[in-house]
């Protein structure tokens, strides 16, 4: 894949989700892609009031890996190498940990870039939410991505 130069974004690094090198550019006074939905109060497992706690460094249960999560992390390559494969005018780039360049509290890890677009890897073994369209927790994530 090639590599992507964003207009934006500042490349912290690249890093293996769940490593402490990932969880420390994550951590702190940031908000992530992941955890815009949470300070909005749409996610379906977190809520402002946990992340206030996490981001006070006030203890929070800790994120439980389900087989859910663990089967997403499996299957993001093969998903995404399969939308690959049926869209070869699109040149995909895996991606790393991003800030704005502007507003560094502000954080992204994308699943794929291109030069026009974003990738995000979803899978779910129900189709709940998704008969309307995109989740809004998940709208939210990407347009925080986009954005940073």
């Amino acid at each position: 894949m090639a590599a992507f130069n964003p207009p934006t974004g500042v490349l912290l690094g690249r890093y293996l989700p769940g490593t402490e090198e990932w969880e420390t550019a994550r951590a702190g006074l940031c908000i992530t892609a992941t955890e815009i939905a949470a300070v909005l109060d749409v996610s379906p497992w977190s809520n402002p009031f946990v992340l206030w706690h996490k981001k006070s460094g006030l203890p929070v249960p800790p994120f439980v890996v389900t087989p859910q999560v663990e089967w997403g992390n499996r299957l993001e390559p093969a998903v995404a190498q399969k939308f690959a494969d049926e869209h070869p005018e699109i040149e995909l780039s895996e991606t790393g940990t991003w800030r704005h360049r502007d507003r560094e509290w502000q954080r992204a890890t994308p699943d794929r870039v291109a030069a026009d677009r974003l990738l995000e890897v979803k899978t779910s073994p129900t189709r709940d939410g998704w008969e309307t369209g995109v989740p809004l927790h998940y709208y939210c994530q990407i347009q925080w991505q986009l954005d940073t």
